[in-house]
């Protein structure tokens, strides 16, 4: 692979090309930010759905659900919903 060679070192930069490559590595990063912002998000969301899903009452492709263990199930679904709600981007 190839790798590009600087006609200047960064001494030789003048502070207009200085500030210039600043501006644009912080807009890289922001982008970046951003980016990695929205897949977070979407991946809560889509936790959060699957969970959703999972309540017992939404368990009808397996038959029954075992009305005993229903309540404490559910509840342990609230919780890992919880969970994800609060995951931060």
């Amino acid at each position: 692979m190839k790798t590009l060679k600087s006609e200047y070192s960064a001494s030789e930069l003048s502070d207009n090309h200085r500030r210039s490559l600043t501006s644009a590595l912080v807009i890289v990063e922001q982008m970046l930010s951003h980016s990695l912002h929205r897949t977070i998000n979407a991946k809560k969301t889509k936790i959060w759905e699957v969970l959703s899903d999972s309540k017992s009452r939404k368990m009808k492709g397996f038959g029954v659900f075992p009305t005993g263990i229903a309540k404490e199930y559910d509840r342990d679904i609230d919780e890992l919903m919880a969970i994800a709600s609060n995951i931060k981007s």
